[in-house]
C-alpha cells in the first residue's frame, strides 16, 4: 500500500510540477541534464580506472560536447561511451528540449485562445459578462470624447468559449476596434478571477453586463460589485461602475435603495436596464430625426388635444415604455375631472386581465389614485364606460377618497384591453384613436417576437398608419425589416426600436441633465436652500455625489421632460438651425406662464413619486408624524405633498418652480446635443 501510495504521489507531483509552465519545464530539463551528465562522467572515470588508463583533463568538456552535438565524437572517450552520450544527447537536446519549447509556445497560443492569459495593462476599461449588445457598447466607449486621445484597452471577461466569442466579435465590430479588445475567460463573482482584472492599475470604467440567459443574473452581478469594491481598498479615486439588471423589479428596487457603504466609498454605482434604456431613447427627450416625441409639435395651455399611447403586448419592455411615458405625459391644458384632457396609456394583450392585475399590483399606489379600466376587445369602442375612478366613484374603496377627493387630480388614465390585436374591434379602435382630431396617437408594437410585430404593422389600416403620430415596431436584432417596410411602402411614421445591437448607440441612462436638474433645486445640506450655479461643474458634481439614489432618479425623470415643457409653452424645438429659440424667448415665456408650469411640474412630480413607490398620507396622525420627522416618513415611502396642486402650501408650490425658473439654462446646455440639419 505504501509503495503504491509513494508511486502515485511521485507521478502526481511530477505531473503537477511539469505542467505549471515554461520555468518549471526548463527546471526539470536542466535537472535531468545535470543527472545524466554526472552519471556519464562517473561512468567514464570508473571505466578508465578499471582499464588502467590516464584521466584526460578535457574529458568533462568532451562529454558535454557529445551530448550537445552527437556527431562530434571524442578520442578521449571509448566508443561505447560516445554512443551512449550521443543517444542521450539526441533524446535530451533534439527531443526533450525542442519538445519543451514547442509545448511552451503551443501552450501560450492555447492560453490566449482560451482567454487564460493575463496581461500587465493599465488605464483600461473593464466589461464583465457578454451579450449581443456588446458591439454597440464597445463602439460607445471608444467613440467617447473622454477616451479619444487615450485609446484604452477594453478587457472583457466572460464565462464562455473565448475562441467562438472572438470570431463573433470579429464579425460584428469594426476592424478599427479589434486591437483594443482583450478577451479573458473567467467568472465575475469569483475573487481569483476578479484579481486578474488589474483593478488598481488605473481602471477607467467598469461595465457589468452578466451572461445571456443566466440564472440569478442580478444577484450574481451584485455579488460581483461587492467583490470589486472590497478589492479596491486603498484606492483613493472612485471608479464608475455601470451594472445591468435584467429584472425590472430589481432595477426599481435599486432606484429606491441606498447602496452598501463599501460600494459607495469605492465605486460610482450606476444601475441600468436594457428596457429602460430603450424606453427613454424611444420617447425622444432630445429632438432628432430618429424618433418623434409623443406630443408631436407640443400641447399648449389652450390646445384641445391630448396624447394617447397604445402599447401592444405586455412584457418588461412594454412596461418600461409605459412607465417612462407616465413620467413625461403631463401638459398644461389638463383640467381636474375633465378626462378628455388626460393623457391615456393603453395596453393591448391576449392576457391583459391577468397581466394588468400584475401591473396594477406592482404600481398599486399609483392605481389607488389614477383612473383606469379593464375591458375586452368588443367593449373598447365604448370609450365612456367601464372606468374605475378611485377618487370620484361613490363605491370606491380607496383610502384617499375623502382626503384627496372628490375630483380626480391625476392627469394620466390607463386602459387594459384583452384581445387579439388582429381582431377587427381592436383594429377599429386603433384607427379611431389615431384619426381623432383631438388626439395625438402613438402605437408601440412590443410583442417579444420581431416577426409578429412586423406582421401587426402590416395589418394596420392605411388610415391608422397615416393618422398615427408614430408607430414604434420592436425588433430584437436589426432594424432592416422596418427600414424595408418604410422604403418599399412609404410607411414614413414607423420606427424600429428595441434592437440589442443599438441599445448603447448614444448613452446608457444618462444622468447628464439629471445632475443639472438636481442643482436647480439647490443645496439643502445646511438645512436651508442655497442656490447652486449649474455652470459650476465642480459644484454640480459634488452635489450629485452626495445626492440620495431616489433623488437622483427623480432628477433624471424630471430632465427627460425638458423639451416637452418647452413645447408646452408654444416654443418650437426644431432641428432646423434657422428656427432655434433664444434664451430671451424662453425667459419671457416662462415669466408669463409661471403658474401653469408650476402646476404642470407638480402633476409630473405626483406621478413620479407614486411610480417610485411613495403613497400619500392617510390621516391626521400621519400628518402630525410628518411635521415631526419628514426624513423618517420619506424612508417609509410616505409623502405629505402627493395631493392636488391647489392643496399645497405656498412654500411647496414655490419648490415646484425651482426647475422651471432654470429652463433657459437647461436648454442652453441641452441644445448642444441637438442634431441640427445643416
Amino acid at each position: 500500500m505504501s509503495k503504491n501510495l509513494l508511486k502515485h504521489f511521485t507521478l502526481l507531483g511530477f505531473d503537477r510540477s511539469f505542467s505549471k509552465g515554461l520555468i518549471s519545464q526548463i527546471a526539470w530539463l536542466a535537472g535531468i541534464m545535470c543527472v545524466v551528465y554526472i552519471v556519464l562522467t562517473g561512468i567514464s572515470y570508473v571505466g578508465e580506472m578499471y582499464a588502467g588508463g590516464e584521466s584526460e583533463n578535457n574529458r568533462l568538456l568532451d562529454i558535454l560536447l557529445v551530448l550537445i552535438d552527437p556527431g562530434s565524437g571524442s578520442e578521449s572517450m571509448s566508443s561505447t561511451l560516445t554512443i551512449v552520450c550521443a543517444i542521450l544527447g539526441l533524446i535530451i537536446f533534439s527531443g526533450m528540449l525542442i519538445s519543451v519549447i514547442s509545448n511552451v509556445l503551443e501552450r501560450r497560443v492555447e492560453r490566449y485562445t482560451k482567454g487564460e492569459t493575463n496581461y500587465k495593462i493599465s488605464n483600461h476599461v473593464i466589461i464583465l459578462g457578454f451579450n449581443r449588445s456588446i458591439p454597440s457598447l464597445i463602439k460607445q466607449i471608444l467613440d467617447n470624447e473622454n477616451y479619444k486621445n487615450e485609446d484604452p484597452y477594453i478587457l472583457i471577461m466572460c464565462n464562455r468559449n473565448i475562441e467562438e466569442t472572438r470570431d463573433w466579435l470579429h464579425a460584428n465590430i469594426s476592424n478599427e476596434y479589434e486591437d483594443n479588445i482583450i478577451l479573458m475567460n473567467g467568472v465575475r463573482n469569483t475573487g481569483d478571477d476578479i484579481d486578474r482584472l488589474r483593478l488598481k492599475n488605473g481602471v477607467k470604467e467598469i461595465f457589468i453586463l452578466g451572461e445571456e440567459d443566466e440564472p440569478d443574473h442580478d444577484s450574481i452581478s451584485m455579488e460581483c460589485v461587492k467583490i470589486i469594491a472590497n478589492r479596491l481598498n486603498g484606492v483613493s479615486s472612485k471608479i464608475e461602475c455601470h451594472v445591468q439588471f435584467d429584472s425590472q423589479i430589481m432595477f426599481s428596487a435599486l432606484q429606491n435603495a441606498e447602496i452598501d457603504k463599501t460600494i459607495k466609498d469605492h465605486l460610482v454605482f450606476i444601475p441600468f436596464n436594457f428596457n429602460e434604456i430603450w424606453a427613454q431613447k424611444a420617447i425622444a427627450t432630445i429632438p432628432d430625426k430618429e424618433y418623434i416625441s409623443l406630443d408631436g409639435n407640443g400641447i399648449t395651455r389652450d390646445c384641445n388635444k391630448h396624447v394617447h399611447l397604445i402599447i401592444v403586448g405586455m412584457n418588461p419592455l412594454s412596461w418600461s415604455l409605459a412607465v417612462n411615458a407616465a413620467h413625461i405625459l403631463h401638459f398644461p391644458n389638463f383640467k381636474e375631472g375633465v378626462f378628455n384632457t388626460c393623457s391615456t396609456i393603453t395596453f393591448i394583450d391576449t392576457e391583459a386581465t391577468l397581466k394588468g392585475k400584475e401591473f396594477r399590483r406592482r404600481y398599486r399606489n399609483l392605481f389607488d389614485l389614477a383612473r383606469w379600466r379593464e375591458i375586452f376587445d368588443y367593449q373598447c369602442m365604448d370609450t365612456d364606460r367601464y372606468w374605475i375612478d378611485p377618487i370620484a366613484d361613490d363605491n370606491s374603496n380607496s383610502p384617499y377618497k375623502e382626503k384627496l377627493g372628490p375630483v380626480n387630480f391625476m392627469d394620466i388614465q390607463w386602459e387594459f384591453i384583452e384581445g387579439n390585436v388582429f381582431d377587427k374591434n381592436i383594429q377599429d379602435y386603433m384607427e379611431h384613436i389615431t384619426t381623432k382630431d383631438d388626439t395625438i396617437g402613438t402605437i408601440a408594437l412590443c410583442e417579444e417576437e420581431s416577426d409578429k410585430n412586423s406582421s401587426i404593422c402590416m395589418s394596420l389600416s392605411e388610415a391608422t398608419r397615416l393618422g398615427a403620430n408614430e408607430i414604434l415596431v420592436r425588433q430584437n436584432e436589426s432594424d432592416i425589416v422596418v427600414k424595408t417596410l418604410r422604403d418599399a411602402f412609404g410607411y414614413e411614421k414607423i420606427r424600429a426600436f428595441g434592437m440589442m445591437n443599438e441599445c448603447y448607440k448614444e448613452n446608457l441612462i444618462s444622468d447628464k441633465y439629471g445632475k443639472l436638474v438636481n442643482a436647480c433645486y439647490g443645496d439643502y445640506s445646511l438645512g436651508k436652500r442655497v442656490e447652486v450655479d449649474i455652470n459650476d461643474e465642480i459644484a454640480v458634481e459634488r452635489l450629485w455625489a452626495n445626492c440620495k439614489s431616489l433623488n437622483r432618479w427623480s432628477s433624471i425623470y424630471s430632465a427627460n421632460m425638458l423639451f416637452y415643457k418647452l413645447r408646452s409653452l408654444g416654443l418650437e424645438v426644431s432641428t432646423n438651425p434657422n428656427k432655434r429659440i433664444t434664451i430671451e424667448q424662453i425667459v419671457n415665456t416662462i415669466t408669463t406662464n409661471k403658474s401653469v408650469l408650476t402646476k404642470l411640474e407638480h402633476n409630473r412630480w405626483n406621478t413620479e413619486k407614486l411610480i417610485l413607490g411613495f403613497r400619500p398620507l392617510l390621516n391626521d396622525d400621519e400628518i402630525q408624524e410628518w411635521t415631526k420627522d419628514k426624513e423618517s416618513m420619506k424612508k417609509q415611502l410616505k409623502h405629505h405633498d402627493i395631493m392636488p396642486f391647489y392643496l399645497l402650501n405656498k412654500e411647496e408650490q414655490d419648490k415646484d418652480d425651482d426647475v422651471n425658473t432654470h429652463l433657459h439654462l437647461l436648454y442652453e446646455k441641452a441644445s448642444k446635443d441637438i442634431n441640427y440639419d445643416y
